[in-house]
């Protein structure tokens, strides 16, 4: 609740925690297991880790256009320095802190949802309302499969799976929908915790959802969001990767 955060002066404590180089608890939990919580690729960095805002800024250029930036404002760029030291020595505190934390959210995780009765169990609250795909800011198809004519089944035709089954649950192909979507998106997930946020039924897709990624993205060596020159994997073919899948 915004007007409660206001009240509480979370942006301060917020600032004083970024000073002494801790991670804020009041964080969304996809910004506390960030694997990169200092951005790679900018044109400016406002730089908060480990910087007494009383005494100055510190502005790091990632490229020419914020170079160029720098320079329009008239600003004296300095090579090192204490804050840029101090900094620096925050930012590697943080990052070694959220590494033990991201590996032990990703154990809990394993434990919650490890095996396919498990991730049932999970998926089970689940409706269909395909919010998850929705807000998820990285969803590439034009047309999602499951949002197709193919799952637009009539009444007799659920009767009929019923009357063979015994039973059908409804609604149907909850979990089929949710693992394909991680096959599809497991590689360029940045974790941002949208589709967790908007469940209505509280279904814990960050944790899935990152723990899928982080492994899916070792694998390929790859980096979501670091570059557009970086082919996705899911549309890049190499002959020599993944050999090592059916060797003795």
């Amino acid at each position: 609740d915004y007007p409660e955060l206001v009240a509480e002066k979370t942006s301060d404590e917020f600032v004083k925690n970024a000073w002494n180089g801790q991670e804020d608890p009041k964080l969304r939990v996809g910004c506390q297991v960030c694997e990169y919580p200092v951005p790679l690729m900018t044109d400016l960095t406002i730089g908060l880790v480990g910087v007494d805002l009383k005494q100055g800024l510190v502005l790091i250029a990632g490229s020419e256009k914020g170079e160029e930036l720098l320079k329009g404002l008239e600003l004296t760029a300095e090579d090192g320095g204490e804050a840029a030291t101090k900094r620096e020595a925050a930012v590697t505190q943080l990052l070694e802190k959220m590494k033990g934390i991201r590996q032990k959210f990703f154990e809990e995780t394993t434990a919650e949802v490890g095996g396919v009765e498990k991730l049932a169990e999970v998926f089970g609250p689940c409706i269909l309302c395909h919010n998850c795909q929705t807000v998820c800011p990285v969803c590439y198809c034009r047309e999602c499969f499951f949002d197709s004519p193919t799952f637009e089944l009539e009444a007799e035709k659920y009767l009929g799976v019923a009357e063979k089954r015994g039973a059908v649950r409804m609604p149907v192909d909850t979990l089929l929908f949710h693992l394909t979507r991680m096959t599809h998106m497991g590689t360029s997930c940045v974790g941002c915790g949208a589709c967790e946020e908007a469940c209505p039924n509280g279904i814990p897709l960050l944790k899935i959802f990152q723990l899928t990624g982080d492994n899916v993205q070792k694998l390929f060596e790859y980096i979501p969001g670091r570059s557009l020159e970086d082919e996705l994997p899911l549309t890049a073919f190499r002959e020599d990767e993944l050999q090592w899948i059916g060797e003795k």
